[in-house]
């Protein structure tokens, strides 16, 4: 019976962190204020720059425990254009479900948040074994 209740409150704990991390939208900061908040609020996720391309402005973020990265691209102003974060398969149901409960659904696994006036577009690219969660304006 503890075992079941340590899992199930691990569960939970986990599903939360991915949910506060889903949910944080940094499109239009710049990169030191992206580094500053990453820094700050995901400690687990750790700078790489290991299969980036040199040709593009970017900030990639991995967290090797849960097995997910983070990129952020960013335009000729220095400020973020969009964030891909990448997932395994296996979330795309908890994901799916945690939006369409956030923003309005927009097309199929497509949402749209309105943030400070703002209209910014997420949508779910599905891979073979991943999945892409796209944010932009």
């Amino acid at each position: 019976m503890k075992t079941n209740l340590k899992t199930t409150l691990l569960f939970f704990i986990m599903f939360f962190f991915i949910l506060s991390l889903s949910s944080q939208n940094m499109v239009g900061l710049t990169k030191a204020e992206i580094q500053k908040q990453m820094e700050a609020g995901f400690p687990k996720f750790t700078a790489n720059s290991f299969g980036i391309s040199t040709n593009m402005s970017t900030l990639k973020y991995i967290d090797t425990k849960t097995d997910r990265t983070l990129i952020f691209y960013f335009g000729k102003d220095n400020k973020c254009d969009y964030s891909k974060m990448i997932e395994d398969m296996d979330l795309l149901e908890v994901r799916t479900k945690e939006f369409n409960s956030k923003y309005k659904p927009n097309g199929v696994l497509q949402w749209t948040e309105i943030k400070n006036g703002k209209t910014y577009k997420i949508k779910i690219e599905k891979e073979e074994y991943i999945f892409n969660i796209i944010t932009s304006e």
